[in-house]
């Protein structure tokens, strides 16, 4: 009887092994199907990015298009599109070439509650987006902590009871951007939020801005996906570079296959001088 366990057991042991093999085998040849896919073969897509805040204008868009696998930094701005924003009380205004693919508003002022819409005509096709601009979060505190001859920044903001609430945190040190972040508030409903973990310090005399903006839940859905290791918290920019076109593209609120995004939000600033 036990002889007989023994062999069963040895039996069972070589078919694992043969099966392992088979599918080790079968994922290397997976593995190669992908690394010959045909890169250069995709075609370039329009690349829309814009913005329209509560603080006056002008508000930016910007057209441009992405290159081929090997042309990743290489994004040919549109030039003569038509650019229009709207608002749902009827309000339109359609926006100037400032600079080739650059489009900028000029007597437009963004609202709370109030719902944009984003439409682009270029190269013979029609591009639409959606973005309704949230009540705007505001900073509880904003301190600085003392170790030895470098400050550490700490701030905080008490996310609303009873919604979903989403943000970015700029800080700016003497006007150079420094650190961003990247919140969802879907399990801290009515808590206060505290961030001091940034990866930035100061000194004596350093200017801080810090901007908090109350964004959408797709904006916070496309910056999430275009920098993953800023979410979660996590890190991020109001306007960000164009960006590097992969093979799981940001989700997008845009219409017809484009890529990028258009954010109607709220910013509110902080100013503090380390003393």
């Amino acid at each position: 009887m036990n002889k007989k366990r023994i062999e069963t057991n040895h039996l069972k042991r070589f078919w694992i092994f043969f099966a392992y093999i088979v599918i080790w085998i079968s994922a290397l040849s997976c593995y190669r199907d992908i690394i010959d896919l045909d890169l250069e073969s995709v075609d370039p897509q329009l690349v829309i990015e814009g913005n329209i805040t509560d603080q006056v204008g002008p508000y930016q868009i910007r057209i441009s298009k992405t290159g081929g696998y090997n042309q990743l930094n290489n994004f040919p701005r549109i030039s003569g599109a038509e650019v229009f924003i709207h608002d749902n009380l009827g309000n339109s205004e359609m926006l100037g070439e400032a600079e080739t693919g650059l489009y900028l508003s000029q007597s437009l002022h963004g609202r709370i509650g109030r719902t944009y819409s984003l439409q682009v005509q270029a190269e013979g096709k029609e591009y639409r987006a959606n973005s309704k601009m949230p009540e705007a979060l505001t900073l509880d505190f904003l301190t600085l902590q003392n170790h030895g001859q470098e400050f550490i920044l700490s701030c905080g903001f008490t996310d609303r009871e009873g919604m979903v609430d989403f943000c970015r945190l700029k800080i700016y040190k003497n006007g150079e951007l420094v650190e961003k972040y990247l919140y969802h508030g879907e399990y801290t409903d009515g808590e206060q939020i505290i961030l001091d973990e940034f990866g930035v310090t100061f000194s004596r005399n350093d200017n801080i801005m810090v901007e908090l903006l109350t964004i959408t839940e797709e904006t916070y859905e496309y910056l999430a996906m275009l920098n993953p290791d800023e979410d979660g918290g996590g890190y991020d920019s109001e306007t960000p570079d164009f960006f590097p076109v992969s093979a799981a593209n940001p989700k997008t609120n845009l219409s017809n296959n484009a890529l990028g995004y258009f954010s109607a939000h709220t910013v509110r600033r902080y100013y503090k001088i380390v003393q």
